[in-house]
């Protein structure tokens, strides 16, 4: 385990959640964060954010221009295994069903939004293109806040594959020891009484950095928390977006960056949800792979490959689902373990970073028409 990540009080970290407060803090998270608007009444600019740090930001560009691949591909598979949360997979589902679209819009979002949020300059300006896509965003979670008509989600006269519920069999069998206990109903409801929450938002957050505190090395990142300023920096990015998004700095979790509170929030909700998850959670993670894989590398990763090692993050073992998996799952598993391993290779991370890059941009460019302003 990591050294102990306590330390006093910094600009860039307005406060520190000790070890005793762990549950303290993860019961308001849970239990006021799911019934707490996700938005904000107004947009606040960088310059508006007391502790806001932006040399620890300028370093955090500079961690994501050096580990580019890692960082966005943990990104993307954390954003899709998210899905067991059914608040994240509904404002996408419509995209699944019943043609899948949704792999090329979120490359094309991802490569435009997310990309250019991580290496914007924060100092910019309200007119800057960083400023106006945070506005765009919360216009958008606006509207799937406060739905004129609320979604049929899963749309009526879907199937789904037989084999689902016998993989459902499987990961239930091998977390049959993990403890439902604090799983709250909001997160596995398709029509719950809010949406968009502060809950919602901070965990869709929580996934685009807590990988690289809780298990780096698992994900390619040869470094630590303690040990890296860069990822510092990279964690800050994230508290700074979340606050523009609307999340409130008791619910940042970026603010609180403890390897800790960050396993504890795994282990009580992450765990749980891929136990709780059903078929239509399993249908929107194939999709979204599916959507991935086939307009990027074409059979690099499968469903049941990721959901394997999702829980072989967790420490769960997985021995059903492993049975379960044909050579492909299996391939694209080792595939995976290779690729991790050899990102401890300069020479390797740079070249994968030029290839991610291209591949997204030369992508986007052949078979997208990005328009400024939408």
């Amino acid at each position: 385990m990591p050294p102990n990540t306590h330390s006093t009080p910094t600009k860039s970290s307005p406060k520190k959640v000790g070890r005793t407060t762990h549950s303290k803090f993860f019961q308001e998270l849970l239990q006021e964060g799911s019934v707490t608007d996700g938005n904000s009444p107004t947009l606040i600019e960088p310059h508006e954010i007391p502790w806001i740090d932006y040399d620890l930001l300028a370093k955090g560009r500079e961690f994501v221009k050096q580990n580019y691949a890692v960082v966005l591909t943990t990104m993307m598979l954390a954003d899709t295994i998210g899905f067991i949360s059914k608040q994240i997979a509904s404002t996408v589902f419509k995209s699944f069903y019943p043609n899948n679209i949704c792999g090329g819009r979120f490359l094309s979002t991802f490569r435009t939004t997310m990309c250019q949020w991580l290496l914007s300059d924060f100092s910019s300006g309200a007119n800057s293109e960083f400023v106006q896509a945070i506005q765009r965003v919360r216009k958008l979670h606006k509207i799937l806040g406060r739905p004129a008509v609320k979604p049929i989600v899963p749309p009526e006269g879907i199937q789904y594959p037989a084999e689902y519920k016998e993989l459902l069999a499987c990961i239930r069998e091998d977390m049959k020891s993990v403890d439902t206990t604090d799983y709250p109903s909001h997160l596995i409801s398709w029509t719950p009484s809010m949406y968009f929450t502060q809950l919602d938002v901070t965990l869709v957050a929580f996934g685009m950095y807590a990988p690289f505190i809780v298990y780096p090395n698992k994900v390619g990142l040869y470094t630590t928390f303690q040990e890296d300023e860069g990822l510092r920096g990279y964690v800050h990015i994230w508290a700074v977006i979340g606050k523009m998004l609307g999340v409130q700095d008791r619910y940042n979790l970026a603010l609180h960056p403890d390897r800790d509170l960050y396993m504890e929030i795994v282990t009580k909700l992450g765990k749980p949800g891929l136990k709780m998850a059903d078929e239509s959670v399993i249908f929107s993670i194939e999709k979204m792979i599916e959507g991935l894989v086939n307009t990027t590398i074409p059979y690099s990763l499968t469903a049941k490959s990721l959901i394997f090692q999702a829980m072989e993050l967790a420490d769960i073992k997985g021995e059903k689902v492993w049975g379960m998996m044909n050579w492909h799952d299996k391939w694209t598993y080792y595939n995976s373990k290779v690729s991790i391993y050899c990102m401890r290779f300069s020479l390797v991370r740079i070249s994968a970073n030029f290839f991610v890059w291209g591949m997204l941009t030369l992508y986007i460019k052949l078979f997208f028409k990005v328009h400024k302003g939408k």
